[in-house]
């Protein structure tokens, strides 16, 4: 017969001694937890029976990205000259290489479908980052030429219900014992949300700008992650109505000053750093998927000017006595808002039967970057194509009556 003493069962007839647990206490009220505590904070380790789940899981998805991108560059060899500028030639084979395989092995369909983790989130597992920054297919939607209807993505689920009101609570509606517990309004996941935003920003605009300057790149960044911006999102999922904020700034809603844009973009901050903090094997990735599809149409489009446009519009019409002239088509616009100031440049042409012909235009911060936007424009020009082939027709009789010329002095 066992006998309980305190933490101890003692069997009275082999005298063995088992300590046994003491069961934990019902946690009554969640919602007071500190963003320290062991419900949601990533562990260095991960329990060995979550470990190959999770490692499986994350190994197919590599896979399926893997097979998409390959797919996408052998599909469009046209393409094959400028991912090589950028990642280099042997990226460029190999990535052709392993993308006949997936086809030859029809890995591509099996790695398309990828089969949720059985288990559920705990607290043992590991929070997981990406090492790379997203290549993200961009739904219709979002392109630039449907800017107008731009529908919203859908707003991630917080799933740690202790989370879920934190993001629209502000200091100043909490009592006055409960203002000594930081973890009770949002500013602390603010603070944590500012930290992911940039670095989700600077994921996503490096890879794709790979030809601007960390000048040019920090503008871009910034134009993403200011207040404005992010108000703007707030607004638009309804985060305003949502929140508890003291009178004074509510009024300030009203009149649309910068107390009221700062807040609404620390509740937007806030509800990020939630939506990460909150899953902790796929929150990461979550977060930055959403907000890149917020961003995508706000980015411009500098990424498809190749900088040597210039030189490239005068190897291909340049001729002797021909000119090739940039000037401002108008007047320079401020925007004082974002101050900002772009420049609208114009490619002209004079030689080859064409007076002054306008071939492109271009806007750019400044004349630099319009006048290499007029000329990609201008390359792109179908009368472009028709002054080249005069110049070809040229350059072709000369070398004729040259090759004459040298034949006949060989000749005497």
């Amino acid at each position: 017969m066992a006998k309980k003493r305190g933490l101890k069962l003692e069997d009275s007839d082999s005298g063995h001694v088992e300590k046994k647990q003491k069961a934990p206490k019902p946690d009554k009220d969640r919602s007071h937890r500190p963003l320290g505590s062991s419900d949601y904070e990533p562990e260095i380790a991960l329990q060995s029976e979550n470990r190959s789940d999770i490692n499986s899981s994350l190994l197919q998805s590599c896979m399926a990205e893997l097979a998409r991108l390959t797919s996408d560059i052998s599909e469009h060899p046209e393409q094959e000259a400028e991912h090589a500028k950028v990642f280099g030639k042997d990226f460029v084979s190999a990535a052709l290489n392993l993308g006949r395989v997936f086809r030859s092995k029809q890995l591509f369909d099996s790695c398309s479908t990828i089969p949720s983790s059985p288990h559920p989130q705990t607290s043992s597992s590991k929070l997981i980052h990406p090492s790379a920054p997203l290549q993200l297919q961009v739904p219709n939607h979002l392109t630039r030429s449907s800017e107008n209807t731009f529908q919203l993505p859908k707003l991630p689920v917080i799933r740690d219900e202790s989370l879920a009101d934190l993001p629209f609570t502000h200091q100043g509606v909490l009592q006055a014992h409960q203002r000594e517990t930081v973890n009770l309004s949002y500013d602390r996941l603010e603070l944590l949300g500012d930290a992911y935003i940039e670095l989700f920003a600077t994921r996503l605009i490096f890879p794709r700008f790979p030809r601007l300057p960390a000048g040019r790149l920090s503008q871009i960044r910034e134009s993403l992650v200011k207040n404005e911006t992010l108000a703007e999102f707030s607004l638009a999922y309804g985060f305003d109505k949502r929140a508890h904020l003291p009178s004074s700034i509510k009024n300030a809603g009203q009149t649309g000053s910068k107390i009221w844009t700062k807040t609404l973009g620390d509740i937007f901050e806030a509800y990020v750093a939630a939506v990460v903090i909150s899953d902790l094997i796929e929150g990461f990735a979550t977060a930055e998927t959403w907000l890149t599809e917020l961003w995508i149409p706000k980015l411009p489009e500098e990424d498809i000017i190749n900088p040597n446009s210039k030189l490239n519009l005068s190897q291909k019409i340049m001729g002797k006595n021909i000119k090739i002239s940039y000037r401002e088509e108008r007047p320079q616009e401020t925007i004082k808002k974002e101050g900002k100031i772009w420049y609208h440049i114009g490619a002209y042409l004079t030689g080859w039967g064409w007076e002054d012909q306008h071939l492109g235009s271009g806007k750019g911060l400044n004349k630099v970057l319009a006048g290499n936007q007029a000329a990609a424009q201008a390359l792109l020009n179908p009368l472009t194509d028709q002054i080249a082939a005069v110049k070809r027709d040229f350059d072709a009789k000369v070398k004729a009556q040259r090759e004459l010329q040298s034949s006949n002095v060989a000749g005497k």
